[in-house]
């Protein structure tokens, strides 16, 4: 099962942490796309007055979004990994139609140039390993308050906001996909997708 393995493999890094340095951070920003817009590091797209952005969260930039979300900048998914490293993309959606607005996570897929095809990790996965961490009642309920898990409605004039977390390596990935194909406004199913590119340092002066 899922679940298993992710346990597993994050019981072996948790370990394997004297063996090896964690990744470095790195940054993506929204590549130009005919199909959405862009302001600032968010790219967005509307669709019959439904309003979906996504935003490339660099490990240094989650504490102001994890406050916002749980009231809390504590990091939950500090030390959980080792050779890999967490890709966090911050999602919302404002409904300004008439309609319910249904977006499920699950069916989120996250693609890249080199052939990383990741899915959103969900409650149940950070469960199984953070259940015996020092930590875990507080962490596990800052993970509630900021993951998207299940699917979740926004009613017509609402908003809502969450990260979609993946586990992955990101060492030479110079392009991402971000891909929800699974949002309905009302019964009619829609696609949204998004395209990073790698935000290289400014080189010091």
């Amino acid at each position: 099962m899922r679940a298993g393995r992710w346990t597993a493999f994050l019981l072996l890094a948790i370990l394997s942490a004297c063996a090896a340095a964690p990744a470095g951070p790195i940054s993506f920003k929204p590549a130009p796309g005919p199909t959405y817009g862009i302001e600032g590091e968010t790219a967005f797209k509307i669709v019959e007055n439904v309003r979906v952005e996504v935003r490339h969260i660099s490990p240094a930039g989650l504490g102001p979004v994890l406050k916002r979300l749980t009231g809390s900048p504590a990091n939950p998914f500090e030390g959980l990994l080792v050779k890999k490293t967490f890709a966090f993309f911050a999602v919302s959606i404002a409904n300004g139609s008439k309609r319910s607005v249904t977006f499920n996570p699950a069916m989120v897929v996250l693609v890249s140039d080199f052939g990383l095809r990741a899915t959103p990790r969900d409650y149940p996965d950070f469960f199984s390993v953070l259940t015996d961490h020092p930590e875990s009642e507080k962490r596990l309920a800052q993970v509630k308050k900021a993951v998207y898990d299940i699917p979740v409605t926004v009613p017509p004039g609402g908003r809502k906001e969450g990260l979609l977390v993946f586990i992955v390596e990101m060492t030479d990935d110079r392009t991402l996909a971000l891909s929800l194909p699974d949002v309905y406004i009302g019964h009619a199913a829609h696609a949204f997708s998004f395209a990073f590119e790698r935000e290289e340092p400014s080189p010091p002066r």
